[in-house]
This record gives structure tokens, sequence and C-alpha cells, in this order.
């Protein structure tokens, strides 16, 4: 890993730190909002979203923590799928659904590295990425393709500058007309 130039930048939204600059960014992003008043009328249900993508990135986020099998992380998960255990009637059915298991194992690290990991990616592709195996087109290649399709289009759209000055013309009189 450290023969790859840059590959720590790259990575770096994989590591802890990384992901805590992020919610450090949400947090700001958050506070922007209380300060401008974003969560009044006309824009409750904007608020809502943004509360619901902020739950799943917090269940996100805890997927992440839980991965690295350490001590921390193992009652990290013990006391928050607990959490779950309170909800009256249905809390420990919840739990085990949860879990996978009576206890946190195997399954629940595969079920929570697979919605962590699945989860990403579609974040990933919601954000604009390209398939995998297929780069994502820049702008020089964009700007390319508009150009193409304009060229290919030259020919058939050509008009006398006659007939453009009339329609100029027309245009102009209907906008002074639609002002009046």
């Amino acid at each position: 890993m450290r023969e790859v130039p840059y590959v720590l930048a790259a990575s770096s939204p994989c590591t802890p730190s990384g992901a805590s600059f992020f919610f450090i960014v949400v947090y700001l992003h958050m506070a922007r909002a209380f300060l401008y008043g974003s969560y009044k009328a006309p824009r409750e249900l904007l608020w809502v979203i943004g509360m619901l993508i902020y739950l799943a990135l917090m269940a996100e986020a805890f997927m992440g923590y839980v991965l690295p099998c350490g001590n921390m992380s193992y009652w990290g998960a013990q006391v928050i799928i607990n959490l779950f255990g309170t909800i009256p009637g249905i809390g420990p059915d919840l739990v085990e659904w949860i879990r996978g298991d009576y206890g946190i194992g195997d399954a629940t690290l595969n079920r929570f590295f697979s919605l962590h990991v699945d989860r990403a990616a579609v974040h990933h592709r919601a954000a604009g990425a390209a398939a995998p195996g297929r780069a994502a087109p820049g702008r020089l290649e964009q700007s390319r393709r508009h150009r193409d399709q304009g060229k290919a289009r030259a020919p058939t759209a050509s008009r006398s500058t006659a007939s453009r000055s009339i329609r100029t013309t027309r245009s102009r009189t209907s906008s002074a007309s639609a002002c009046s």
C-alpha cells in the first residue's frame, strides 16, 4: 500500500479519520441549516428528508465501526443493538433478527459488512460515479461529445441568413407584445 503514490489520499475517506472529517462537514452543514432557518416553512419536507439521510449515514457509520474485530467494536455493537431490545413487544425478536443469531458473531459481521459496503456503493453511484469497469466521463469527453453532436447536425440544420433574420424579428416582436 505504501508503494503506490497518493493511495493514502485516495483511501482516506475509508479510514476512521476520513469518516470523522466527513461527519464534521455534515454537522457544519446542519449548523448552517439551523442558522438560516431551513427547517421552517415552506421547507419542512426538505428538512425531514435531510434528517432521514443523516440517520442513514449514522447507521452506515455504525456498521463500519463494528467491522474491525476488536473489543471496543464488539461492545459498541452489543450496546447499540441492545437499544433495539427496549422497543415494547418486538424488541427481543428484533435484536435477534438484527444479530442473525443469539449473540454477535459471524452472521452479524457478515450482515453489517454487506450493508456497509453495499450502501457505500449505492451512495457512490448516486453521486455520479460510473459502473465498475467503466471510467466516468470527464468534462473533456462530455464537451467533445457535445461538439461532435453539433457537427453532425450542422449540415442538416443550415438555413439562409434571410430566414434567420426573419425568425429573429418575429421573436422580438412577439416578446415585445407579450411584455406590454
